[in-house]
């Protein structure tokens, strides 16, 4: 997968009684277009466009973290981003954090906009 270099800066996504489980929601954040998903097992971030063909991915079907596009079935792991077919290049993954509260649902997402990897040795 190819890692983008950033400052690691999160940005603000959306409250998390926004996003209850097993809900998909699209945000635009500093210019890119991302798709949250909450799993119930977790909280993920990917670009909302298939790097195949280019459909959004918020109308894709979830099953155990693996996101299937509808146009040609493309799957990705909403984790990694990593794709399961060949034909299909990665998807780009956001990291996020969720930031302390006292009531679960009126906790924030946070997204950062870039993944960073460490510079090689």
């Amino acid at each position: 997968m190819k890692e983008h270099r950033g400052s690691g800066r999160f940005v603000r996504a959306l409250n998390l009684e926004h996003l209850p489980p097993g809900e998909r929601r699209v945000v635009t954040l500093e210019g890119h277009v991302i798709a949250l998903f909450n799993t119930g097992g977790g909280i993920f971030a990917v670009d909302n466009r298939c790097p195949h063909m280019g459909f959004p991915l918020d109308r894709g079907s979830v099953k155990d973290c693996i996101l299937t596009c509808h146009w040609h079935h493309a799957r990705f792991d909403l984790a990694s981003g990593g794709t399961f077919d060949q034909w299909a290049d990665d998807l780009r993954a956001f990291p996020v954090i969720r930031s302390s509260s006292t009531s679960s649902a009126s906790a924030t997402v946070w997204s950062a906009t870039f993944r960073w990897s460490l510079p090689n040795p």
